[in-house]
């Protein structure tokens, strides 16, 4: 789609906020995700017998080389959560993974390598949230869908927070691999909501329209931003906006939408 390869974002680039320490109560997306073939192994996921993992040198890798790989992607992770926005490099990766500094290049090409796991990742833990917009949704069950499908979606920038907001903040930049990740990651669901928005669910791949995916666009872009967003940002003198209170006024702002669209208003 034209103009929406990056999604807009309504408040400015991303910035690059620490963990927000409180949890929100959610309900759970459905448990349907699919990681690229590469990451599979390394995940415990799949058939590993019919994945060829192999390092940077060309050599197959076995457990230990499989649990050096999952050290260095966990230590990247921690790093990100505990010092947002400083500049990794490899030698502090290794270091925080308790590894000689040259272990690093013998899984990853650079710094960016081991980060594009971690958001390929991170992704791919959303095709669940997708799957949530799919179906005829009743008159009466459109509320409780959307806040099911807005507490996931909090849910899950909770959980990946710091790995999301590092790629919203290289896609905002202008890098071409962070950018797909973005789209990819994030068209599934604009397109599923524009259909909602539309007042009809696609056929035969068909075209939403315009205009309701321009609504959508609009819907998703502040809904990641929140979601987004620790909890000391969304608090001022005057007012305090519990995540609560903001998934609960998005979802019922999208059902409102869905339900006018539905009767023809």
């Amino acid at each position: 789609m034209p103009g929406c390869k990056a999604l807009p974002d309504p408040v400015g680039p991303a910035a690059m906020p620490a963990q927000s320490s409180q949890q929100v109560p959610v309900q759970q997306a459905p448990a349907r995700q699919v990681l690229p073939e590469r990451l599979t192994a390394a995940s415990g996921c799949g058939n590993q017998s019919a994945v060829h993992k192999i390092n940077k040198s060309g050599q197959a890798m076995g457990r230990k080389g499989l649990e050096s790989r999952e050290r260095l992607l966990g230590a990247t992770r921690r790093l990100i959560e505990s010092q947002p926005g400083a500049r990794l490099t490899a030698s502090a990766i290794a270091r925080e993974a308790g590894l000689a500094s040259q272990t690093f290049y013998l899984y990853f090409k650079d710094v960016d390598d081991v980060i594009l796991v971690l958001c390929e990742r991170a992704s791919a833990n959303a095709e669940g949230l997708a799957h949530m917009l799919e179906g005829n949704w009743r008159d009466e069950e459109i509320l409780d869908k959307c806040q099911a499908f807005v507490t996931a979606f909090y849910q899950h920038w909770y959980e990946n927070r710091s790995v999301l907001t590092y790629r919203n903040f290289r896609s905002d930049a202008g890098d071409p691999r962070f950018i797909d990740l973005r789209h990819n990651s994030a068209m599934p669901m604009v397109r599923l909501l524009a259909h909602k928005l539309s007042g009809r669910d696609p056929v035969h791949g068909e075209a939403p329209g315009d205009e309701p995916l321009a609504r959508s666009v609009i819907f998703f872009a502040a809904m990641e931003r929140l979601a987004g967003r620790p909890d000391h940002a969304l608090a001022s003198d005057e007012h305090r906006f519990p995540r609560e209170r903001l998934i609960a006024t998005q979802a019922g702002m999208l059902a409102q939408l869905i339900s006018a669209a539905i009767n023809g208003h």
